[in-house]
C-alpha cells in the first residue's frame, strides 16, 4: 500500500514540477501550439492580478505618507 501511495505522490511531484518550468519558461518544447497559448493565457492572469496588487499597495502607502 505504501509503495503504492509513494509512487502516487512521485508522479504528482513530477507534474508539479513540470508546470512549474512551464511557467517559469523551461521545457516548453513537449507543449503543443495549444498548450502554450493556454500557458500564456495564465500567466496573463496571473501578471494582471500582480499588478493590481501593486498598484493597491501603492496607493495605500500614498495615502499613508499624504496623511503625515
Amino acid at each position: 500500500y505504501w509503495q503504492q501511495e509513494a509512487g502516487k505522490l512521485r508522479q504528482q511531484i513530477d507534474i508539479v514540477q513540470n508546470a512549474n518550468r512551464h511557467l517559469m519558461g523551461d521545457a516548453l518544447t513537449s507543449l503543443s501550439v495549444k498548450e502554450l497559448k493556454q500557458l500564456e493565457i495564465r500567466l496573463e492572469r496571473g501578471l494582471s492580478r500582480v499588478r493590481s496588487k501593486k498598484n493597491e499597495m501603492l496607493l495605500e502607502e500614498i495615502e499613508i505618507m499624504q496623511r503625515r
